[in-house]
């Protein structure tokens, strides 16, 4: 990607400013691994891009705060192995009754059958 002038810049705030609706996207067709099938990406304008960035920046601190510390999934600096962790060091500490977890080894699926 290229970098923009500050004049490009300035026009593109005074873009994102007035027309709120989003342009189409760029339709790519991609090849899927191993197979011959292709799958399609939609790639949005720079303006798009920047107008979505200006409202997840808006938007994020306020649902940061309403989140529950246990909660990991889609969210910033969090990831599985960080709610992995959590769930052994639980364990550990003897709190695993509140979380209702299942160890899972390699192999085993974490889905509910009519066995469980």
């Amino acid at each position: 990607m290229r970098a923009i002038s500050p004049r490009q810049r300035f026009e593109l705030v005074e873009n994102i400013k007035g027309n709120l609706k989003a342009k189409a996207l760029r339709r790519v067709w991609i090849p899927k691994p191993g197979r011959d099938e292709k799958r399609s990406l939609g790639i949005p304008t720079i303006q798009d891009r920047a107008r979505q960035a200006l409202v997840k920046s808006a938007l994020e601190p306020e649902w940061e705060s309403r989140f529950e510390d246990t909660s990991y999934g889609f969210r910033p600096g969090r990831s599985a192995q960080d709610a992995i962790g959590r769930i052994y060091s639980a364990i550990k500490i003897g709190q695993y009754s509140k979380y209702r977890t299942k160890v899972v080894e390699p192999g085993e699926t974490a889905l509910k059958t009519k066995a469980d």
